[in-house]
Formats: C-alpha cells, sequence, structure tokens
C-alpha cells in the first residue's frame, strides 16, 4: 500500500496494471490450489476416513510423524535448513570472540 502525503495508509488498492495483473494471478492461483486441497480433503474423509489424520500431517507439514507417533528422518531440505540455522547461531555465538587468538594458533 502506498503512503499518502498526510502520513496515513492508503487503503485502496492500486490500479496500475502490473499490480492489478498481479492481484488477479495470486487470486487465481489460491483458488486453483484451494479447489483441489478442498477436493483432496473431501475424497481422504469419505473414502479413507481412517488414514485422514496421517494425510492431514503429511499435507501439513510433509511428514506423517506427528499422527502416527513415528518420525521420518529429515529430508535434505530439512537438514539443510537446520544446518543453516546452526551455522548462523554459530557465527552469532563466536562473533565475541574475534581478535582473540586461535587454540590452533597458540598450539603451531
Amino acid at each position: 500500500m502506498k503512503e499518502r502525503s498526510d502520513g496515513m495508509e492508503n487503503t485502496s488498492p492500486c490500479t496500475c496494471p502490473a499490480c492489478v495483473q498481479e492481484r488477479d494471478k495470486r487470486e487465481w492461483t489460491e483458488r486453483w490450489y484451494g479447489v483441489r486441497w478442498q477436493r483432496l480433503r473431501d475424497l481422504i474423509h469419505e473414502k479413507a476416513p481412517e488414514i485422514e489424520s496421517e494425510a492431514c500431517c503429511i499435507i501439513a507439514n510433509g511428514t506423517a510423524g506427528a499422527a502416527t507417533g513415528t518420525y521420518e528422518p529429515p529430508t535434505y531440505a530439512q537438514m539443510l535448513n537446520h544446518l543453516r540455522h546452526e551455522n548462523e547461531r554459530l557465527k552469532k555465538q563466536n562473533a565475541g570472540g574475534e581478535g582473540r587468538e586461535s587454540r590452533a594458533g597458540r598450539n603451531a
């Protein structure tokens, strides 16, 4: 949203062709996926209620672990994301020790 000259937020959507096209595309995508997810949910609910909670967990989380109590090994993307966050945490933790001599440097 664009800000008005008086500092208040403009609540009317932008009407430039690019914004209208982007908004239409987003709405179409949401409807397209919404219809398919609803059809899938209805199918599971009607034809296979015994796997409904497991299927919903797979759709929401990518794994059935929470519904079944059995946990699957993490996917490559999950492992990569975990390592990325761990790396950032370690960088922040070690940021206070910059300028100090490392153990390798003292032992060399």
